[in-house]
């Protein structure tokens, strides 16, 4: 009987010995386990730090680029009204008789389409 006894306390010593392992491993695991998620969170940080900029810069770009078209169709815009101004001054009676047919058809057209 002393030796079951004495059996069953190794083997209870054993089994104590084990779960004691187990949750030291279920600790190093844990700690492991935040060490990953703390890491992918840095990663996570810098991943979206950098799009960040990516767009930033792009941004800028596009705003660069808008600001160079639109400083072009204005100025594109601005030869325009003066290649027109130069053409009424030299011959302002063409360009009223002009104007006076173009108003003369466009109001034609216009009227057509109220009398239907």
């Amino acid at each position: 009987m002393t030796e079951k006894a004495s059996g069953s306390t190794a083997d209870q010593r054993r089994l104590e010995e084990e779960i004691a392992a187990l949750k030291g491993d279920v600790a190093k695991l844990r700690d492991d386990i935040g060490a990953v998620a703390d890491a992918l969170k840095g990663i996570a940080g810098e991943f979206a730090g950098s799009a960040r900029g990516r767009v930033n810069e792009r941004v800028a770009e596009a705003r660069e680029k808008v600001g160079e078209r639109v400083g072009q169709a204005t100025a594109a815009g601005r030869a325009a009204v003066g290649e027109l101004e130069d053409k009424v001054s030299q011959r302002p009676i063409t360009s009223l008789v002009t104007a006076a047919t173009v108003g003369f058809i466009l109001a034609k057209l216009l009227d057509l389409g109220g009398r239907r």
